[in-house]
């Protein structure tokens, strides 16, 4: 039964390819920047007030990646490769590894 409702079809009952890993992780990723989105709409009203002031006597504001050194970027890109080699070892290993896998990393 499982088999049946996982197995990709089109409209004509056809089988077809199934989606790329970059096109699911786009997909995935899609969901998480539009709730960034949303928040960063939504918090922009009272967005990284400091305690200066500017030369017309308003509070400065901070710049959008105030503090976001190149150690962050670092830690952004490693994150991000981490995340891909998951993908592919999900994608590509057989399930004694994926089980394997799965016990180290608790």
């Amino acid at each position: 039964f499982e088999k049946v409702l996982k197995r990709p079809t089109n409209d004509g009952g056809q089988a077809r390819a199934p989606v790329s890993m970059w096109m699911r992780n786009v997909q995935m990723a899609f969901f998480s920047i539009l709730i960034a989105l949303i928040n960063m709409w939504r918090e922009s009203a009272n967005r990284g007030l400091t305690d200066g002031l500017n030369e017309t006597g308003e509070p400065m504001v901070k710049p959008f990646m105030h503090g976001f050194t190149g150690w962050a970027w670092v830690i952004v890109a490693l994150q991000a490769g981490g995340g891909m080699l998951v993908a592919a070892v999900i994608k590509y290993a057989d399930n004694v590894l994926k089980g394997m896998a799965t016990g180290v990393s608790v």
